[in-house]
């Protein structure tokens, strides 16, 4: 999910919708403050929707973005997200800089040995994104051999480059329910 604030506007933040009379009123979430009314221009929600909004004419909030309703988890999730300044999505750079480390890959280090062929498994769950690390066993003679891999980023990663700042930026993994 990508989203842009208007230039000098501040950043969006995330807003319950309630109906006001014929006014559609915005609930701060997450935060003890007051409510704000719907600045015209914005997009058109609907009652209970959760939106992400931003300061225009007075006192009045514009909708920039409709996450969802706000009976469902997912857009409940996003708009914590947004209210505790966790970035959303990846630049088009960086995206193309991942897929590019994705096929390149360092194969110069002798020391690696590739072990895609074993049958390897791991904790994470079918909805993780990152497989980091994972396990392998095999039989050998009267004992077994145990394999632990762990994925080695900067083979693929270049240090300073846009994957690598990026990540920089975010410096942390964030968990919920729905998604890492």
């Amino acid at each position: 999910m990508k989203h842009q604030a208007d230039p000098g506007r501040g950043q969006p933040r995330p807003f319950q919708v309630a109906r006001w009379g014929k006014f559609w009123s915005l609930e701060p979430l997450f935060v003890d403050e007051r409510s704000f009314l719907a600045a015209k221009g914005g997009l058109p929600p609907q009652a209970g929707d959760i939106v992400l909004a931003v300061p225009a004419q007075g006192d009045r909030r514009r909708i920039v973005e409709i996450l969802g309703p706000g009976d469902q988890l997912a857009p409940v999730l996003k708009a914590l997200l947004y209210a505790q300044g966790v970035r959303q999505g990846f630049s088009d750079e960086v995206v193309a800089a991942a897929r590019a480390a994705a096929e390149r890959g360092d194969r110069s280090d002798q020391r690696r040995h590739d072990l895609r062929e074993l049958p390897t498994f791991t904790i994470d769950p079918d909805t993780a994104r990152d497989f980091d690390d994972a396990i392998s066993v095999q039989r050998e003679g009267d004992g077994y051999h145990a394999w632990v891999h762990i994925a080695d980023v900067s083979a693929y990663v270049p240090a300073g480059g846009p994957v690598d700042l990026e990540a920089r930026q975010r410096t942390a993994s964030v968990y919920l329910p729905l998604w890492a």
